[in-house]
């Protein structure tokens, strides 16, 4: 009997598959914010800045590659800025990011011109919210005599700066133009208006009683200075008020009347009183 045998060669092949992950790490973009807001309101040096992790560097922040992790805007102000980030796999994150100005303190003023260059004028200010300081200078020849307080008051025509420190320590600075009016003098009827040397209205008022002059009265009106209401003591009578704030004429009997903060003249009967409405 014959013996037959048989050889089985056997090849192993070892084959080894590597996925993307493998070859190289990549992690999904994350991005870190830390931003400051302007100091003061309408200043630029607001900040932003951006820490970046995951992905393949290098990163490319809103078109321009960096070679680092971070990124920072800065010099900015106030607004909606918008962020885009890719990596070199085109991975990308994009977001928003908010800049907000501090509250600017709200100002409103009541200018009083001076009259006959007796340096009356006057300026009145309400800030809110309550500053910390003022401080006030004079363009003209006029010396202040209280320039931290809030309130200026014998006042030349000219005009006026003021810096106001809020609670921030941001400074806002306005500036203000105490003209120059005429007296109302009582000469015949109404004419047109006239205008002194510094150009500023001045009212011809006309056929307040017989005179042709006035009289001051401290006792015509009460109380004076006054919140807005005074009483006259015009038993009736018809009496004028010219403001010497913006140059209206208010005529009237009522023996009770409001008036806006300003200063005002009174007359009645070749009478005349200053008011100060505060």
């Amino acid at each position: 009997m014959k013996t037959i045998k048989y050889f089985l060669a056997l090849v192993v092949t070892s084959i080894t598959f590597l996925s993307t992950s493998q070859i190289t790490t990549k992690q999904p973009l994350t991005v870190a914010v830390s931003q400051t807001n302007p100091s003061c309101n309408g200043m630029n040096d607001g900040e932003i800045t951006l820490t970046i992790d995951g992905g393949v560097q290098p990163y490319i922040v809103n078109g321009v590659e960096i070679s680092t992790t971070t990124y920072t805007m800065a010099n900015l102000t106030s607004g909606v800025y918008d962020v885009v980030i890719y990596d070199s796999y085109n991975g990308g994150a994009s977001g928003a990011i908010t800049l907000t100005d501090p509250v600017a303190p709200t100002i409103s003023y009541v200018i009083g011109n001076e009259t006959n260059s007796d340096g009356n004028g006057l300026i009145e200010l309400t800030v809110s919210p309550a500053p910390l300081g003022f401080e006030w200078q004079s363009l003209t020849s006029t010396v202040l005599t209280n320039p931290n307080e809030e309130d200026q008051y014998n006042l030349s025509a000219g005009w006026y700066d003021v810096v106001i420190t809020d609670n921030n320590g941001c400074e806002y600075i306005k500036r203000f133009n105490v003209q120059q009016y005429m007296t109302p003098v009582i000469n015949g009827d109404f004419a047109n208006p006239e205008f002194d040397n510094n150009n500023s209205t001045a009212m011809m008022i006309n056929n307040i009683g017989n005179n042709n002059t006035t009289r001051t009265n401290r006792n015509l009106v009460y109380p004076n200075p006054s919140s807005g209401n005074i009483n006259l003591k015009n038993n009736g009578e018809t009496y004028k008020i010219f403001s010497l704030t913006n140059g209206e004429m208010i005529s009237s009997t009522e023996s009770n009347i409001d008036l806006k903060i300003g200063t005002y003249l009174v007359y009645l009967n070749g009478t005349s009183e200053k008011v100060v409405i505060r």
